[in-house]
């Protein structure tokens, strides 16, 4: 496989009556992208890779090997800098789960809200794309939540509130 060259992308500028076999990094303004892997992507382009408002759609994949119905791919729209997330974007999982919020460098970062397929939900700060600082999460089945600090992912400080009303402190 290391050796086989993959077909380029294809991009389309707008204006343009033709794609072209790919990215030219002298060219910016508005195209769209299409991968040989079925991935997509409409929006800005400056020196050769998505900056600005873009979105981009992953293929759609099947739900497993002996399966033939395929399940919608992931998806993310939002801002990009230098070919990475960047800014207030929406990312819509595969599985289900949803964020929406701040990103810097490919990563959730800032102020965000994920929804997951559960039903929990988790709205607060991240960092390095784990919750990390003041936030909040809602555990939909056992109806309780969880205000308070995080650091790397994990609850170090703050308050339960539970299904009954009653709150413990950690």
């Amino acid at each position: 496989m290391a050796d086989e060259e993959l077909p380029p992308y294809q991009v389309k500028w707008a204006l343009a009556e033709n794609a072209e076999s790919s990215l030219d990094p002298s060219k910016k303004g508005e195209a769209a992208a299409s991968f040989p892997n079925g991935d997509q992507y409409k929006g800005s382009y400056s020196n050769g890779k998505r900056n600005g408002f873009g979105e981009y759609k992953w293929a759609s994949t099947k739900k497993s090997e002996d399966d033939d119905e395929e399940k919608p791919g992931s998806t993310y729209k939002g801002g990009y800098k230098h070919g990475k997330k960047e800014g207030q974007g929406l990312a819509k999982f595969e599985d289900g789960g949803e964020y929406k919020g701040a990103w810097k460098n490919d990563e959730k970062s800032g102020l965000g809200a994920y929804y997951y397929p559960n039903g929990d939900s988790y709205i607060g700060h991240w960092k390095g794309d784990v919750k990390h600082g003041e936030g909040t999460y809602t555990f939909k089945t056992c109806k309780s939540i969880f205000t308070g600090q995080w650091a790397e992912g994990k609850m170090v400080k703050g308050t339960w509130k539970l299904h009954d009303q009653s709150t413990i402190q950690i």
